[in-house]
């Protein structure tokens, strides 16, 4: 039988949330120091630090009875993977922004943050169906 009410499902749909909210963060700096010189961009990989989730949350204490609580999982600010892109610059002001990526970036972010608003925006919906009755 499926477990309507799975909160380790709506805390993946959080933390993906946060995730994308964290790069989309990053994103912002980077454009907004595009003619910084020296500036050197950051990234953040909503797949890596998703897979590090996945990868942490596996270990799970052994339930002798069905209503026992499981810990959290993975509580790591999405944030702490931000890293240096390392790109080479060709600029003369050594900032490595490309502009044009970023804005490819911003685009596809916005793409899964809203996909991933949606989905949890369904969640909660089905979760008050479920209550109504209706």
């Amino acid at each position: 039988m499926i477990n309507m009410f799975d909160a380790q499902h709506v805390d993946t749909l959080q933390y993906g949330l946060n995730t994308l909210d964290a790069k989309l963060g990053t994103i912002n700096k980077n454009v907004a120091n595009v003619d910084t010189p020296f500036y050197k961009s950051l990234k953040i990989s909503y797949e890596d630090v998703m897979a590090q989730r996945e990868q942490g949350g596996g270990d799970f204490l052994n339930a002798t009875k069905l209503n026992h609580l499981q810990p959290p999982t993975f509580n790591q600010n999405p944030g702490s993977f931000v890293k240096y892109q390392n790109n080479m610059s060709i600029r003369n002001d050594y900032n490595d922004v490309n502009i044009d990526n970023e804005m490819v970036e911003l685009s596809q972010t916005n793409i899964m943050f809203q996909a991933l608003s949606d989905m949890t925006a369904g969640e909660f919906l089905r979760l008050k169906t479920s209550i109504r009755g209706r």
